[in-house]
């Protein structure tokens, strides 16, 4: 069986050619401050992107929150990026 991760990695870097958190958050800084940065769960969306009604909601959440568990423990690391940015200068977004 090959290894889950690398698979993910060549499918989003060289087969979508998605950028990294890193590099992305390395191009944000450039131009903007981060006031606030959040690693979170992301990976739940692979399976529910497709859910639209109540119950897909809740549905939705627990697998929000089961996947949550291993970030919590530290067995999984969590590739989703949130964050609050200002222009660097100060100058306020038009």
């Amino acid at each position: 069986m090959a290894d889950p991760h690398a698979e993910w990695v060549g499918r989003h870097r060289d087969e979508h050619h998605l950028h990294s958190g890193d590099t992305t958050l390395e191009a944000i800084r450039a131009a903007f401050e981060i006031r606030e940065l959040v690693r979170a769960p992301y990976l739940h969306r692979y399976l529910t992107d497709r859910l639209n009604d109540d119950a897909d909601t809740r549905l939705f959440t627990s697998i929000q929150q089961i996947e949550q568990l291993p970030i919590d423990s530290r067995d999984l690391a969590a590739v989703g990026l949130r964050l609050l940015a200002h222009p660097a200068d100060g100058a306020r977004p038009r």
